[in-house]
């Protein structure tokens, strides 16, 4: 199982990524924007890079 760390020095707050690049996670998904957090983990809106047109 792959395991990826989130870019937190890219994060501010819970508005939007800021204006560092941004990241791709496994190559594939680029952050969005932050939706929210709790006790176990984070959750983020993502854009498939890969995926073809209709596929998004």
């Amino acid at each position: 199982m792959l395991k990826f760390q989130e870019a937190t020095k890219c994060v501010s707050g819970s508005i939007a990524v800021s204006t560092c690049p941004r990241p791709l996670i496994a190559r594939r998904y680029a952050l969005l924007q932050k939706l929210g957090s709790g006790s176990f983990g984070t959750v983020y809106l993502v854009s498939d890079k890969k995926a073809k047109q209709g596929e998004e």
